[in-house]
């Protein structure tokens, strides 16, 4: 017999220890649900957020990313960590990521500003060109990419001199 129909039967009884062994129903169903969890099945937060949240590509740091579209921009670079990502999708996340990985760094106003501006001139028109199924090769090709490209390694190897100033 169920937990509900018991409950009903209680009731009907329509005395004071129905009403009480209604409330032990009922207590028993909590702490069986807090013994054995009513998420069961489900990730908890102590999960591995990074894997939840963070695709394999997922650069480390606005150097990593700067460094990863060089590379997929002068050829050298395979299909990566994210073997089953497409390059032409890399290299699109890539664009787009740029300012939440500056935002993450210590880079000045001007620096995250040029970086912002980069992903949002180029990680829009590159994302167009993805869903119109366009090959990296036309990507790289865009007007501007590899000026762009190149002012985001200049942003980077800046700051990196920057910080080894600072750690000596």
């Amino acid at each position: 017999m169920t937990t509900s129909v018991r409950l009903t039967k209680c009731f009907d009884k329509g005395s004071t220890a129905g009403i009480f062994q209604a409330l032990g129903l009922g207590m028993l169903a909590i702490v069986l649900c807090l013994s054995f969890g009513c998420n069961a099945g489900e990730k908890t937060e102590s999960s591995d957020a990074h894997e939840e949240h963070f695709p394999p590509h997922w650069p480390e740091t606005i150097f990593v990313a700067a460094d990863r579209l060089a590379a997929l921009e002068s050829g050298a670079s395979e299909k990566g960590p994210d073997s089953w990502v497409s390059l032409e999708q890399q290299w699109v996340d890539l664009f787009r990521w740029l300012p939440e990985l500056a935002a993450d760094s210590e880079l000045s106003k001007i620096d995250f500003d040029q970086i912002d501006a980069i992903s949002s001139k180029h990680g829009i028109s590159m994302e167009k060109m993805l869903e119109q199924g366009k090959k990296l090769e036309q990507m790289k090709a865009e007007p501007g990419v590899s000026e762009a490209i190149a002012k985001l390694q200049q942003i980077c190897r800046q700051e990196l001199q920057r910080l080894q100033t600072l750690e000596q």
